[in-house]
């Protein structure tokens, strides 16, 4: 399966393996996600967006299994608050719909966090950029080609 998020990621030579699902031409839950895939919901990363106060909009990925804690997103973004977009400003800030946004390739790069437990996982899962698709990646990779941080965010 070839999306903007895949020839991004082979443009560059960056190891990757592409995993389809059926998703039923539907967004579902990261926790439903991952048991389609084979995977644990803490290994499949959801990509969220929220706007700091101060920095403006900030890229969280956060395993399937936990929530963002918008204080420790706040803190690691040197925002006071953070607070996720609403889900109608998706596509046209990311270009990535609801249930198929991933940190790569979105229209404007942004400043990224990855939530620090990817670090205990060889690979994680993210978006592949559509429904049905998912991209499995080293985490330390994934974080040197969005240039992304690791912090504590659930």
């Amino acid at each position: 399966m070839q999306t903007n998020v895949t020839r991004l990621l082979q443009a560059h030579g960056v190891a990757h393996e592409v995993i389809t699902y059926d998703s039923g031409g539907a967004a579902l839950d990261a926790v439903s996600v991952a048991r389609r895939i084979g995977a644990t919901a803490d290994e499949l990363f959801k990509t969220l967006v929220a706007r700091g106060d101060r920095s403006g909009l900030l890229v969280c990925c956060v395993p399937g299994s936990l929530e963002l804690d918008p204080g420790k997103a706040a803190a690691a973004g040197a925002d006071k608050r953070v607070a996720l977009i609403a889900a109608r400003d998706l596509f046209a800030t990311t270009g990535y719909r609801r249930g198929a946004c991933s940190p790569i390739g979105m229209r404007t790069p942004l400043p990224t966090l990855i939530d620090e437990t990817a670090l205990l996982h060889q690979r994680i899962y993210v978006s592949a950029g559509v429904l049905g698709a998912q991209i499995r990646i080293a985490p330390t990779v994934l974080a040197q080609f969005v240039g992304a941080r690791f912090a504590d965010l659930t």
